[in-house]
């Protein structure tokens, strides 16, 4: 038995049930939160399928999430720019393919979405996001990661629909 593809299939699983719990969220805390844990389980996804390239603004997400819990102080926020263009330029010069810059570019507009936005502002910015995973999805062709976003999307339209009901109440 293959022991990477087995860890590939559990980690993508999880990772697709913790977006998807995340998307359901209408509080952007725990968003937020299970989005973190769903990265996590993405990251050990992306690196039983050797993508590298994939997982590594992924990890930068983790530790931005996690500090951006504590304090969201503008210094953290540029920091955290400057490390995803970094990523972004480093990218673009060293890897072959184009799918390997989206993640960087999808980290940039997720610190933006989360350091300066929320709600519908917020569901707008992962929706967008989405898109560009489901072409990574069908360039690596990883099942998981269009399932999850594909789902998620549905999942973050009825997170807008709650929004819009609870703003209008």
């Amino acid at each position: 038995m293959d022991w990477l593809f087995v860890i590939s299939n559990i980690t993508g699983g999880l990772s697709v049930l913790l977006y998807l719990l995340s998307d359901l969220q209408s509080d952007d805390k725990k968003l937020d939160l299970y989005y973190t844990y769903g990265n996590i389980a993405f990251v050990l996804h992306l690196v039983s399928q050797s993508e590298y390239w994939l997982a590594c603004p992924i990890i930068v997400a983790i530790i931005r999430n996690y500090l951006f819990r504590n304090s969201s102080s503008p210094q953290l926020r540029i920091t955290f720019l400057l490390i995803y263009i970094g990523i972004l330029f480093t990218t673009l010069m060293s890897s072959p393919s184009i799918h390997n810059v989206i993640p960087a570019c999808v980290s940039i507009i997720m610190t933006i979405a989360f350091a300066y936005t929320s709600r519908h502002a917020l569901t707008a910015l992962i929706a967008f996001c989405s898109f560009l995973w489901i072409y990574i999805g069908i360039e690596i062709s990883s099942f998981y990661i269009i399932a999850s976003e594909i789902i998620g999307l549905c999942f973050l339209s009825y997170r807008s629909y709650k929004q819009t009901i609870t703003s209008n109440n």
